[in-house]
């Protein structure tokens, strides 16, 4: 991936992997809500004209890891070790150490698959999506077309506010 140091990500920026509408969207809500810059990194080969500037078109998951390496400024090959809780609902921190919420680190939000490849130090978001892992996770998929401002904010940035306040 080549991905420029002003391309880089900024300090705290979100990261969020998938197709370009709902991933989109879901960034730039999450961007009124908590202030946060969002980025896309869209897999998808259907994505012409849906994608911001500084949104990105990757092909495959070793396009994904190198780009996730470049705009965390990580060395590449240090992600997370292939035993931990890929599939935990819960936020975590890749390998229990490296970063803290609210470190300035770029968080990622994706399906829970992409985990393995997540820089070391990354704050994850699982987002489960029915195409990926959704059999594993189907009562864990949100409706995020019904969520509020409130129902994102718990979701995927609760950390943010607590650093506002």
């Amino acid at each position: 991936a080549n991905v420029s140091p002003a391309a880089g990500a900024s300090s705290g920026e979100l990261i969020l992997i998938g197709e370009a509408v709902t991933m989109g969207s879901l960034g730039f809500a999450l961007r009124a809500a908590t202030g946060r810059p969002a980025r896309v990194l869209c897999p998808l080969e259907i994505h012409e004209g849906l994608l911001r500037q500084e949104d990105m078109a990757v092909c495959g998951e070793e396009e994904i890891e190198k780009t996730l390496a470049a705009l965390s400024d990580d060395a590449l090959g240090e992600t997370f070790a292939p035993n931990e809780n890929v599939f935990s609902g819960d936020t975590l921190v890749a390998n229990g150490e490296g970063a803290a919420r609210g470190s300035g680190r770029p968080e990622v939000i994706a399906d829970p698959l992409y985990k393995l490849i997540c820089p070391k130090g990354t704050i994850f978001h699982p987002l489960p999506h029915l195409a990926l892992s959704g059999r594993i996770y189907l009562k864990d998929i949100p409706d995020l077309a019904t969520m509020d401002e409130r129902q994102l904010k718990e979701k995927f940035a609760t950390h943010i506010l607590e650093q506002k306040q």
